[in-house]
């Protein structure tokens, strides 16, 4: 699955050479959610900019990561298991004001500018995204839920892996939902549809009247 060269730095020791990436990148906490810490500064366009921005996490006690940063949009699709399988969510893209249309914790967090969702209906990349969905199903078994986040460059055609998610956000408003079900409407059969079969791989069934 195609995705961005990267490079982590610690919260502490040598910082490895940051010169070897192409740049413009992006600097964003290695264990972050929620896309806590990224902000319109997040993209760096030397190794001496990125060296600067890893240096205020490290005096933080933050460990990062580098990553090439892809122009273009935000994609996300979400699946869940099945009785037989595992089914796949629309793709849905997000569009927002920040620089390099990026999403940030006050975005996500604090409904700060704009930011829209629409269903992506590109059908060449949605096979691709498919593809890229399926191996990673084999991989993260045994799971019942997961999110998939890429980047992708309109002016090349490129898609690139950014994330998978195996802890989504189950909010009823959350583009998990949104790709799934289509929204907020139909939440609750989400939710059902998740807990029952995760309990059928356990040996287990919801109880009536479910």
């Amino acid at each position: 699955i195609p995705t961005p060269r990267w490079v982590r730095v610690g919260a502490q020791g040598k910082v490895p050479p940051l010169d070897s990436l192409r740049y413009p990148c992006i600097v964003k906490w290695q264990f972050g959610a929620n896309s806590k810490y990224i902000d319109g500064d997040s993209i760096v366009p030397t190794p001496a900019s990125a060296a600067a921005k890893v240096d205020e996490f490290r005096s933080r006690g933050i460990p990062v990561i580098v990553e090439e940063f892809i122009p273009g949009t935000n994609l996300t699709t979400a699946a869940f298991r099945t009785g037989n399988g595992f089914h796949i969510g629309k793709t849905i893209r997000t569009d927002t004001d920040a620089p390099g249309n990026i999403q940030t914790y006050d975005q996500k967090m604090f409904d700060k500018g704009a930011r829209t969702k629409s269903v992506f209906e590109e059908i060449d990349v949605l096979e691709r995204i498919k593809l890229y969905l399926l191996r990673l199903y084999h991989e993260l078994q045994p799971m019942d839920m997961f999110r998939v986040d890429f980047r992708y460059n309109e002016d090349t055609g490129d898609i690139y892996f950014l994330e998978a998610n195996i802890h989504c956000n189950l909010d009823p408003f959350g583009t998990f939902c949104f790709s799934l079900v289509g929204g907020p409407d139909r939440y609750e059969d989400l939710i059902r549809r998740i807990l029952s079969h995760s309990l059928e791989r356990q040996g287990y069934s919801l109880p009536r009247p479910y």
